[in-house]
């Protein structure tokens, strides 16, 4: 596994409104994808310590398709969720009040085959759709 890497978003909502778009499936399939065109049809969650969390991501075709999953380690709504993912790497998703809205601040394992700088890319593009979705929902 490589070094940790670190992302944050100031988002305009309220971390009880960001810590329930993760939390809720509905919610989530509509804005959780790193990529242009790819898709999020189906997301399981069990928002409680050792509980499992399974995300499925499909490109544009429909062709490639993969599981994002794991399991909560720690869970403190509104502001903390902890995940370890099916192949051990850790996330730490920690969600700060702050004028105007939340903070949203992500630390995590990065993994063997793509850059440091390519991963906090795709991760901060899961952001970004969060903040358009929220806006949208307001």
């Amino acid at each position: 596994m490589t070094e940790k890497i670190k992302i944050s978003k100031k988002l305009s909502a309220t971390p009880q409104r960001v810590f329930d778009a993760y939390m809720n499936p509905d919610d989530l399939v509509k804005w959780y994808s790193a990529s242009e065109g790819w898709t999020t049809p189906y997301a399981e969650i069990e928002a409680v310590p050792g509980g499992k969390f399974k995300i499925r991501f499909e490109d544009p075709t429909g062709e490639h398709s993969f599981d994002y999953e794991g399991t909560f380690s720690r869970i403190e709504a509104p502001h903390l969720f902890e995940q370890q993912l099916g192949d051990g790497r850790v996330v730490l998703t920690r969600i700060n009040e702050v004028a105007d809205g939340a903070e949203i601040i992500q630390e995590f394992d990065g993994d063997d085959v793509f850059s440091p700088e390519v991963q906090a890319k795709g991760w901060l593009s899961i952001l970004n759709n969060l903040e358009n979705y929220l806006v949208i929902q307001k």
